[in-house]
């Protein structure tokens, strides 16, 4: 089987919510202070961006350990991101100001997934997190010698790979029970809102998700399409499942705050938001 490379960290079905007639995005380097257009597939991804390199002396594992474990998990996992958000899509456009949208358990849990796999599979937080490299503080010395001693035994060696490709693991896939598990509890309890603009004014970029706490609870912020986005906070209680049908100043108020936010490229759909962001840029 021929093993994918390329491994995006914010979904191409996600990017391609954003993209023109041409099929394209367009995109603001904030680093660099440049504009360009690109597909998708170019964008947000970095080679072997999931995998563990193989140390062990015995080859027959090739370069990587369990190669493409993640991405093809990965993949699973947005067939069903895709499903949830084209089914809020229809439910956006056809309720009104206030309204409230009715959302399946189903539906709800695979948005709250969407939303931790973006922010868990993010180069930064991965970096951040430090989980390339092997732990000292959670891993047992005693325990892990009897490992490599075992692996060294049995003639196949690389125990820094098997415990690294599990940190990886246990940090990036829901099954596992880690950190994911835990930030999907809690956003599962809270209330989601929903906001709408006709004229396709939301813009993403390469951390697609805003969150943090305050002093009267957290909040998350993520766009989902070039017209709809979505907010869920603790004290959200009244807005409940309501859709909120904003303005193009509205709007382009919250796209003003996305723009500070810790995206290295801002992504848009078309020149006019382009211009727009490269405006808001020059007063920040």
């Amino acid at each position: 089987m021929d093993m994918t490379k390329r491994e995006h960290y914010v979904p191409e079905f996600y990017l391609k919510r954003f993209t023109d007639n041409d099929g394209k995005v367009w995109v603001y380097d904030k680093k660099h202070k440049r504009e360009y257009k690109s597909k998708p597939t170019n964008i947000c991804v970095q080679n072997n961006l999931y995998e563990t390199e193989w140390t062990g002396d015995n080859k027959f594992n090739g370069k990587y350990l369990l190669q493409n474990k993640i991405e093809n998990e990965f993949k699973k996992y947005e067939k069903d991101f895709a499903e949830s958000l084209r089914w809020l899509d229809k439910k956006v456009v056809s309720k009104k100001e206030q309204e409230s949208i009715e959302i399946p358990e189903r539906i709800r849990y695979q948005v709250v997934c969407f939303i931790t796999n973006l922010v868990h599979r993010n180069p930064k937080v991965m970096e951040k997190n430090n989980i390339s490299e092997i732990n000292e503080k959670r891993i047992h010395k005693d325990r892990k010698a009897t490992l490599s001693s075992l692996l060294d035994e049995l003639e196949i060696g690389g125990c820094d790979s098997f415990i690294v490709s599990a940190q990886k693991q246990i940090f990036l896939l829901k099954e596992i029970g880690g950190p994911i598990d835990d930030w999907i509890k809690e956003i599962m309890e809270m209330p989601i809102t929903f906001f709408y603009n006709k004229n396709d004014m939301f813009i993403t970029g390469d951390f697609p998700v805003i969150f943090g706490r305050e002093t009267d609870g957290r909040y998350i912020y993520l766009p989902i399409s070039s017209n709809s986005a979505i907010f869920i906070s603790d004290h959200n209680v009244r807005l409940k499942n309501k859709l909120l049908v904003f303005d193009d100043k509205k709007t382009e108020k919250l796209n003003n705050f996305y723009v500070k936010y810790e995206n290295d490229l801002i992504i848009c759909k078309n020149n006019t938001q382009m211009e727009r962001i490269k405006q808001m840029m020059g007063n920040n």
